[in-house]
C-alpha cells in the first residue's frame, strides 16, 4: 500500500497514518514469520554444508574400508532426509503465510478463529497461489459468518433504542399526562 494512492483518494496526512498502521498490524507479525523461516533455513543450509565437507573428509580418508563407506552412506542418507525435512517445513510456512493472506483478504475478523475451520491438508501452494482455499472460506462464511468483517454495517432489526418525539409509555394519544392521572395508572399495578 503506497501513501500516494491514499492521497490521491482524498485522505489528509493524520488518516494515511491510521490506516498504514492498521494496514502493518496485520502484515508485521507475517514478517516476522517470513523472517524466522529465512532464519531457520539458512541455519539448515549451514548445517547441510557442515555435513558435505564431513563426507567429503570421510570419503578422503577412508579409500577402500568398508566400514566408512558405510558411514558415508549413513550420513549422505541423514542429510537427504534433513533436506526433505527442511523443504517441507519451508513449503509449509510459505503456506502457513499464503493461508493469512487469503484470510486477511477475505475480511476475516481474527484469522486465529478462522483456522481451526480450515482443512490444510486439501490446501495446496502452486506457483505461489493457493488452491482449495476459496471454497473452504465461502463455507465458513455461510456457517459462521460472524468471524467475517461484513461489507456493508448490518441495520438493527430489533425495536428502536432510540425515543420517537411526541410518544408516550402508554400506548395511547399524544397528550402529556398529568400527575393525579401517573398516580391512577401506578395504583393500577400496586399489590395488595
Amino acid at each position: 500500500m503506497e501513501r500516494s494512492k491514499l492521497t490521491d483518494i482524498g485522505l489528509n496526512e493524520e488518516q494515511i497514518n491510521q490506516v498504514m498502521k492498521l494496514y502493518n498490524a496485520d502484515i508485521d507479525p507475517i514478517k516476522v514469520e517470513l523472517n524466522d523461516v529465512k532464519t531457520e533455513n539458512a541455519s539448515l543450509q549451514s548445517k547441510v554444508e557442515d555435513r558435505d565437507s564431513q563426507i567429503d573428509s570421510l570419503s578422503k580418508e577412508a579409500g577402500n574400508s568398508q566400514k566408512l563407506n558405510q558411514k558415508i552412506a549413513d550420513l549422505q542418507n541423514e542429510i537427504k532426509q534433513h533436506d526433505e525435512d527442511a523443504k517441507n517445513q519451508l513449503h509449509e510456512a510459505q503456506r502457513d503465510n499464503a493461508i493469512e493472506l487469503a484470510l486477511r483478504d477475505a475480511n476475516v475478523r481474527d484469522s486465529k478463529a478462522v483456522l481451526p475451520f480450515l482443512d490444510k491438508d486439501t490446501i495446496k501452494l502452486e506457483d505461489g497461489k493457493l488452491k482449495g482455499i476459496n471454497e473452504q472460506i465461502e463455507t465458513i462464511k455461510a456457517d459462521h459468518d460472524y468471524l467475517f468483517n461484513l461489507d456493508e454495517p448490518a441495520q438493527p432489526s430489533g425495536p428502536s433504542s432510540h425515543p420517537t418525539v411526541g410518544g408516550d409509555r402508554t400506548g395511547g394519544s399524544n397528550d402529556v399526562a398529568t400527575p393525579s392521572q401517573e398516580a391512577a395508572d401506578l395504583n393500577k399495578f400496586r399489590i395488595i
